[in-house]
């Protein structure tokens, strides 16, 4: 039982993981045992990143990649199958949002969300999910949001969609592929710590008290708080457990 949680030997993708969430369920997946391949679309972010990896004892490998463009998507599988041989774990973390309101958003805002939260992790999961059959076994884990279960304003529409569309697309995979032994799986966290929510959630941030008011908890996620949940779902801890959208949330969606 003790080895419920352990990922020694997976190698796992995790995209957009140079900071925020991705960052630490990089390093938490280090920490367990994985060897880690950052697609990572800032090449800035990844000395630190990389530096916490190889601290666990574990290989980290950094590829430079837009998940909106399908080359780079090529170029991370293709040379993680070289270093590695295999693909145990792919997490897409990888999304943007850029606050506006609804009435305001251009096409170009919308397509640039979509592309990024949505078009990236079909194709990311289809690239790695060709390599998943042939091994018969593989785990996915999108990263969704909340705003694909509850209505969320604060000018999110486009990345709304998008995560609403994630969460479909996970159960549609696991229609798909469960034959595969590929397991997918969604997590929709509520608002949390990353420099992407920073103007969010400032101290007179004219939003933050609707948020907090939100959340029964009363207050928002820290980034290690999402470790937890993305080991649970990329061990063996949850080897019956697929298609499940798990709310990492302090209860907002269960009283919004």
């Amino acid at each position: 039982m003790r080895d419920l949680f352990d990922l020694d030997e997976k190698v796992a993708i995790v995209t957009g993981a140079g900071r925020g969430l991705g960052e630490a369920i990089a390093c938490g997946f280090a920490e367990y045992g994985a060897d880690i391949v950052v697609a990572e679309i800032m090449p800035e972010e990844q000395t630190q990143v990389m530096r916490k990896i190889e601290s666990f004892g574990r290989r980290g490998l950094f590829v430079h990649c837009d998940v909106s463009k399908l080359e780079d998507i090529d170029r991370v599988v293709e040379e993680t199958m070289k270093e590695f041989g295999h693909i145990d774990i792919l997490v897409n973390n990888a999304g943007i949002f850029r606050r506006e309101l609804p009435e305001n958003v251009t096409e170009e805002k919308w397509d640039r969300v979509i592309d990024v939260s949505l078009k990236g992790t079909f194709f990311f999961s289809q690239k790695v999910g060709h390599i998943m059959i042939k091994q018969k076994r593989g785990n996915i884990i999108n990263i969704a949001s909340l705003a694909a279960v509850v209505g969320i304003p604060h000018g999110i529409a486009d990345y709304t969609a998008a995560k609403g569309g994630v969460v479909a697309m996970t159960r549609m995979f696991v229609a798909e592929w469960a034959k595969y032994n590929i397991r997918v799986n969604a997590i929709a966290p509520c608002q949390f710590k990353t420099a992407a929510t920073k103007d969010l959630l400032e101290r007179n941030s004219p939003h933050l008290a609707s948020i907090l008011a939100a959340i029964p908890l009363g207050r928002v996620g820290e980034p290690r708080e999402i470790v937890g949940p993305a080991i649970f779902l990329g061990s063996e801890a949850s080897s019956m457990v697929t298609g499940h959208l798990l709310c990492v949330d302090g209860g907002m969606s269960i009283v919004t």
